[in-house]
Protein backbone atom coordinates (compact mmCIF):
# COMPACT_ATOMS: atom_id res chain seq x y z
CA UNK A 1 0.00 0.00 0.00
CA UNK A 2 0.80 3.61 -0.50
CA UNK A 3 2.45 5.22 2.40
CA UNK A 4 0.73 8.64 1.23
CA UNK A 5 -2.80 6.75 0.51
CA UNK A 6 -5.27 7.45 3.20
CA UNK A 7 -6.02 4.19 3.48
CA UNK A 8 -1.98 3.98 4.23
CA UNK A 9 -2.40 6.85 7.40
CA UNK A 10 -6.03 5.39 8.82
CA UNK A 11 -4.76 1.80 9.24
CA UNK A 12 -0.88 3.59 11.04
CA UNK A 13 -3.62 6.09 13.33
CA UNK A 14 -2.34 4.24 16.75
CA UNK A 15 -4.76 6.68 18.52
CA UNK A 16 -8.18 5.04 17.31
CA UNK A 17 -8.85 1.43 17.58
CA UNK A 18 -7.27 -1.19 15.13
CA UNK A 19 -10.81 -2.84 14.53
CA UNK A 20 -12.50 0.71 13.85
CA UNK A 21 -9.84 1.58 11.83
CA UNK A 22 -10.62 -1.59 9.85
CA UNK A 23 -14.44 -0.54 9.44
CA UNK A 24 -13.50 2.77 8.07
CA UNK A 25 -11.27 1.56 5.57
CA UNK A 26 -14.00 -0.97 3.73
CA UNK A 27 -16.83 1.72 5.10
CA UNK A 28 -15.17 4.32 2.83
CA UNK A 29 -14.33 2.40 0.04
CA UNK A 30 -17.85 1.01 0.06
CA UNK A 31 -18.88 4.39 -0.06
CA UNK A 32 -16.67 6.04 -2.50
CA UNK A 33 -15.69 2.96 -4.83
CA UNK A 34 -12.67 4.65 -6.36
CA UNK A 35 -15.07 7.65 -7.83
CA UNK A 36 -11.83 10.33 -7.49
CA UNK A 37 -9.51 7.95 -8.90
CA UNK A 38 -11.61 6.41 -12.22
CA UNK A 39 -11.38 8.49 -15.45
CA UNK A 40 -15.13 9.77 -17.30
CA UNK A 41 -15.91 6.76 -18.68
CA UNK A 42 -15.71 4.09 -16.00
CA UNK A 43 -17.35 6.89 -13.73
CA UNK A 44 -20.39 6.85 -16.44
CA UNK A 45 -20.65 2.96 -16.03
CA UNK A 46 -20.84 2.87 -12.69
CA UNK A 47 -23.45 5.72 -12.63
CA UNK A 48 -25.72 3.70 -14.89
CA UNK A 49 -24.91 0.56 -13.50
CA UNK A 50 -26.50 1.84 -9.69
CA UNK A 51 -29.46 3.44 -11.57
CA UNK A 52 -30.19 0.04 -13.27
CA UNK A 53 -29.74 -1.86 -9.24
CA UNK A 54 -31.84 0.99 -8.15
CA UNK A 55 -34.64 0.55 -10.31
CA UNK A 56 -34.86 -3.13 -10.50
CA UNK A 57 -34.41 -3.10 -6.42
CA UNK A 58 -36.61 -0.29 -5.55
CA UNK A 59 -39.52 -1.56 -7.69
CA UNK A 60 -38.77 -5.18 -6.01
CA UNK A 61 -38.81 -3.47 -2.62
CA UNK A 62 -42.63 -1.49 -3.61
CA UNK A 63 -44.47 -4.02 -5.30
CA UNK A 64 -42.89 -7.70 -3.21
CA UNK A 65 -42.80 -5.95 0.63
CA UNK A 66 -45.04 -2.81 -0.15
CA UNK A 67 -42.72 -0.35 1.56
CA UNK A 68 -43.36 3.04 2.45
CA UNK A 69 -41.59 5.36 -0.55
CA UNK A 70 -39.21 6.87 2.30
CA UNK A 71 -37.68 3.17 3.55
CA UNK A 72 -38.07 1.81 -0.58
CA UNK A 73 -36.16 4.57 -1.60
CA UNK A 74 -33.55 4.34 1.16
CA UNK A 75 -33.23 0.27 0.90
CA UNK A 76 -33.25 0.33 -2.68
CA UNK A 77 -29.85 3.06 -2.32
CA UNK A 78 -28.07 0.73 0.36
CA UNK A 79 -28.86 -2.64 -1.57
CA UNK A 80 -28.20 -0.97 -5.06
CA UNK A 81 -25.08 0.45 -3.27
CA UNK A 82 -23.06 -2.52 -2.12
CA UNK A 83 -24.04 -4.62 -5.35
CA UNK A 84 -22.44 -2.43 -7.56
CA UNK A 85 -19.59 -2.41 -4.69
CA UNK A 86 -19.23 -6.60 -5.04
CA UNK A 87 -20.27 -6.68 -8.75
CA UNK A 88 -18.36 -3.56 -10.24
CA UNK A 89 -15.77 -2.61 -7.29
CA UNK A 90 -12.98 -3.65 -5.13
CA UNK A 91 -13.79 -5.15 -2.21
CA UNK A 92 -11.48 -7.59 -1.79
CA UNK A 93 -8.78 -4.64 -1.85
CA UNK A 94 -10.03 -3.48 0.77
CA UNK A 95 -10.21 -6.46 2.79
CA UNK A 96 -6.69 -6.47 1.76
CA UNK A 97 -5.95 -3.16 3.02
CA UNK A 98 -8.13 -3.74 5.95
CA UNK A 99 -5.52 -6.55 6.35
CA UNK A 100 -7.88 -9.00 6.22
CA UNK A 101 -7.33 -10.91 2.74
CA UNK A 102 -4.19 -12.84 2.03
CA UNK A 103 -3.58 -14.46 -1.50
CA UNK A 104 -0.30 -17.07 -2.18
CA UNK A 105 1.82 -16.22 -4.82
CA UNK A 106 0.41 -19.19 -6.98
CA UNK A 107 -3.07 -18.09 -6.69
CA UNK A 108 -1.86 -14.46 -7.48
CA UNK A 109 0.60 -15.34 -10.42
CA UNK A 110 -2.28 -17.64 -11.90
CA UNK A 111 -4.83 -15.05 -11.97
CA UNK A 112 -2.49 -12.58 -13.55
CA UNK A 113 -1.30 -14.96 -16.50
CA UNK A 114 -4.83 -15.67 -16.82
CA UNK A 115 -5.93 -11.62 -17.83
CA UNK A 116 -3.17 -10.58 -19.60
CA UNK A 117 -4.80 -13.09 -22.01
CA UNK A 118 -8.03 -11.82 -21.54
CA UNK A 119 -6.35 -8.34 -21.84
CA UNK A 120 -4.56 -9.27 -25.01
CA UNK A 121 -7.94 -10.43 -26.93
CA UNK A 122 -10.15 -7.95 -25.72
CA UNK A 123 -10.68 -5.29 -29.04
CA UNK A 124 -11.39 -2.59 -26.88
CA UNK A 125 -8.28 -2.16 -25.39
CA UNK A 126 -5.43 -0.26 -26.90
CA UNK A 127 -2.86 -1.03 -23.94
CA UNK A 128 -2.37 -2.31 -20.48
CA UNK A 129 0.13 -2.61 -17.28
CA UNK A 130 0.78 -3.79 -14.51
CA UNK A 131 1.85 -1.38 -11.27
CA UNK A 132 2.34 -1.64 -7.83
CA UNK A 133 4.06 -4.33 -5.84
CA UNK A 134 4.72 -6.56 -8.53
CA UNK A 135 6.38 -3.86 -10.80
CA UNK A 136 8.94 -3.13 -7.74
CA UNK A 137 9.88 -7.14 -7.24
CA UNK A 138 8.16 -7.08 -3.68
CA UNK A 139 5.16 -9.28 -3.82
CA UNK A 140 3.77 -10.48 -0.51
CA UNK A 141 0.51 -12.25 0.23
CA UNK A 142 -0.86 -9.11 0.89
CA UNK A 143 -0.22 -7.49 -2.36
CA UNK A 144 -3.06 -6.56 -4.76
CA UNK A 145 -2.87 -6.62 -8.80
CA UNK A 146 -2.66 -3.19 -9.74
CA UNK A 147 -3.62 -2.89 -13.53
CA UNK A 148 -4.27 -0.41 -15.87
CA UNK A 149 -6.15 -0.21 -18.87
CA UNK A 150 -6.16 2.60 -22.17
CA UNK A 151 -9.54 1.66 -24.19
CA UNK A 152 -10.05 2.73 -27.89
CA UNK A 153 -11.65 5.29 -28.59
CA UNK A 154 -15.49 5.55 -29.63
CA UNK A 155 -18.66 5.32 -27.42
CA UNK A 156 -18.76 0.98 -28.29
CA UNK A 157 -15.34 0.68 -27.52
CA UNK A 158 -16.24 2.85 -24.00
CA UNK A 159 -19.04 0.56 -23.44
CA UNK A 160 -17.28 -2.90 -24.39
CA UNK A 161 -14.40 -1.70 -21.87
CA UNK A 162 -16.92 -0.94 -19.10
CA UNK A 163 -18.63 -4.47 -19.35
CA UNK A 164 -15.05 -6.14 -19.53
CA UNK A 165 -14.37 -4.44 -16.49
CA UNK A 166 -17.37 -5.44 -14.83
CA UNK A 167 -16.72 -9.08 -15.75
CA UNK A 168 -13.23 -8.66 -14.30
CA UNK A 169 -14.23 -7.16 -11.07
CA UNK A 170 -17.05 -10.10 -10.85
CA UNK A 171 -14.75 -12.60 -11.50
CA UNK A 172 -12.23 -11.14 -8.45
CA UNK A 173 -15.21 -11.23 -5.99
CA UNK A 174 -15.68 -14.62 -7.46
CA UNK A 175 -11.96 -15.97 -6.85
CA UNK A 176 -11.79 -13.63 -3.34
CA UNK A 177 -8.69 -12.25 -5.02
CA UNK A 178 -7.85 -8.45 -4.50
CA UNK A 179 -8.10 -6.58 -8.39
CA UNK A 180 -7.59 -2.95 -8.10
CA UNK A 181 -8.44 -2.18 -11.88
CA UNK A 182 -8.85 1.30 -13.92
CA UNK A 183 -9.74 1.88 -16.91
CA UNK A 184 -8.47 5.40 -18.61
CA UNK A 185 -9.98 7.12 -21.35
CA UNK A 186 -6.38 8.89 -22.46
CA UNK A 187 -2.78 9.24 -21.69
CA UNK A 188 -3.51 12.04 -20.07
CA UNK A 189 -4.56 9.91 -17.62
CA UNK A 190 -1.67 7.80 -17.02
CA UNK A 191 0.62 10.60 -16.73
CA UNK A 192 -1.50 11.89 -13.65
CA UNK A 193 -2.16 8.56 -12.19
CA UNK A 194 0.93 6.73 -12.64
CA UNK A 195 4.18 8.45 -12.04
CA UNK A 196 6.38 6.56 -9.96
CA UNK A 197 6.40 2.90 -11.06
CA UNK A 198 8.10 0.55 -13.22
CA UNK A 199 5.33 -0.46 -15.76
CA UNK A 200 5.02 -4.19 -16.23
CA UNK A 201 3.41 -4.06 -20.10
CA UNK A 202 0.92 -6.62 -20.66
CA UNK A 203 0.02 -5.24 -24.09
CA UNK A 204 0.91 -2.30 -26.18
CA UNK A 205 0.79 -2.97 -29.92
CA UNK A 206 1.37 0.49 -30.69
CA UNK A 207 4.35 1.12 -28.39
CA UNK A 208 2.13 3.86 -27.02
CA UNK A 209 3.12 2.74 -23.34
CA UNK A 210 6.34 2.05 -24.00
CA UNK A 211 6.86 5.49 -25.71
CA UNK A 212 5.17 7.37 -22.65
CA UNK A 213 6.81 5.94 -20.05
CA UNK A 214 11.54 5.78 -20.08
CA UNK A 215 11.11 2.24 -17.98
CA UNK A 216 9.10 -0.58 -18.61
CA UNK A 217 9.12 -4.24 -18.10
CA UNK A 218 7.73 -7.03 -20.31
CA UNK A 219 5.07 -9.19 -18.39
CA UNK A 220 6.88 -12.68 -20.01
CA UNK A 221 9.82 -11.05 -18.25
CA UNK A 222 7.90 -11.06 -14.76
CA UNK A 223 5.77 -13.80 -15.05
CA UNK A 224 6.69 -16.91 -17.47
CA UNK A 225 3.90 -18.59 -19.28
CA UNK A 226 4.60 -21.88 -17.17
CA UNK A 227 3.87 -19.49 -13.62
CA UNK A 228 7.09 -18.70 -12.79
CA UNK A 229 8.63 -15.52 -11.99
CA UNK A 230 9.12 -13.09 -8.81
Amino acid sequence: MDESSVYFKILHKETIPSPIRKLIVIGSSWAFQSIFHVDRTELLFKLVLELLFLGVVSYTLSTVLQLHMGWTILLGFLIAHTMNYLFNGQFFVALKNAGLSHVSHTKFKNFALQLEQRVCSQDSILAGMMIGSISRGKLTATSDLDVRILRKRGIVNGLKVSVFLLLEHSRALASAFPLDIYVADNVEWFRKKVKNDVPIILYDPENILSTEYIRTTRFSDVLGKDGEGT
